[in-house]
């Protein structure tokens, strides 16, 4: 009998990875999410540090094309840890290196005291079945009281291969330290916790686009930042949950936005959650869902 239990166990684990390894292969974007535990399908920059001060955003950085760094371009496996420089600061929070959920992270940058920037580049070419991107992010930065344009800085670009932004969607975030949402860890150092942008790519659909991961170090020296990031794209609409015998339909927005109103046939507000719960619902309804992200742009 004890034989029996330990080779169903060892069969369920067998299916368990072999359905996941699927899942990656089949991803409309392989290893945007890190489920490889490398970068294949990345790109990875840096900046080298000059001998002069420098204005610390990615447009005004040169970065050139490496193989990953160590400590500069890093996978995080520890989904049990928590970042160092937050473990002991703000009382009861701490910032995970790995978000619930997720069994891995990449962190861009490191806490050196130089003033260095890198980056990651995912290419894509948007159809529907990628037209959703979720973006989970977290950020370290040193509260380094210069001029914002020298701070440390983090930033999500959403560009094409000559480094313009996309028209069309919401292209882009950045962050230095004092923005809403920095928890105080000490006088200089300030984090955002794991937090979430819903992006529709659906205008774009067809082109090609870069998906960029960047954090800089103080243009003075002296003062750091990075970031953690996972990448998560899927086709963008309603699913529907609707059993023949139930009397129920589960009709269920996408994730990663701040904010769900759900309207019936006629324009009705009928909803303001993820998921909505339709009773009886007639033959032939229509409903549709307004979502907005956390950067405040919306999409139908």
């Amino acid at each position: 009998m004890k034989r029996t239990l330990i080779v169903k166990f060892i069969l369920t684990i067998c299916i368990i990875g072999l359905t996941a390894t699927l899942k990656a292969q089949n991803s409309p974007c392989p290893n945007f999410d890190f489920s490889q535990r490398n970068f294949t399908n990345w790109r990875c920059q840096i900046y080298k540090s000059p001998y002069y001060s420098y204005l610390t955003s990615y447009s005004n950085l040169t970065l050139i094309d490496t193989t990953p760094i160590i400590g500069r371009h890093t996978i995080m496996t520890n989904f049990s840890g928590y970042d160092q420089y937050t473990r002991n600061g703000y009382p009861n929070s701490q910032l995970k290196l790995i978000p619930d959920g997720f069994f891995q992270s990449a962190r861009v940058g490191n806490d050196s005291t130089k003033s260095d920037a890198d980056a990651i580049i995912f290419p894509l070419t948007v159809d529907s079945s990628n037209a959703l991107l979720l973006l989970h992010y977290a950020i370290v930065l040193n509260d380094a009281s210069h001029y914002p344009n020298y701070q440390p800085r983090f930033e999500l670009r959403i560009q094409d291969s000559n480094r313009n932004l996309i028209n069309g969607i919401y292209n882009s975030y950045t962050a230095i330290a004092d923005m809403p949402g920095f928890i105080c860890s000490s006088s200089q150092l300030q984090w955002k916790d794991w937090s979430t942008i819903g992006i529709d790519l659906s205008p774009v659909i067809g082109q090609s686009i870069n998906i960029l991961c960047f954090v800089s170090d103080c243009g003075h020296g002296g003062h750091f930042g990075y970031g953690y990031f996972i990448g998560e794209c899927r086709g963008i609409g309603i699913q529907v949950l609707n059993c023949a015998e139930d009397d129920t339909a589960r009709l269920e927005a996408p994730n990663g936005f701040v904010s769900y109103i759900w309207r019936d046939s006629v324009l009705t507000i009928v909803g303001n959650n993820q998921l909505l719960k339709v009773y009886n619902p007639p033959h032939k309804a229509r409903y549709s869902c307004l979502v907005t992200n956390a950067l405040g742009d919306t999409s139908l």
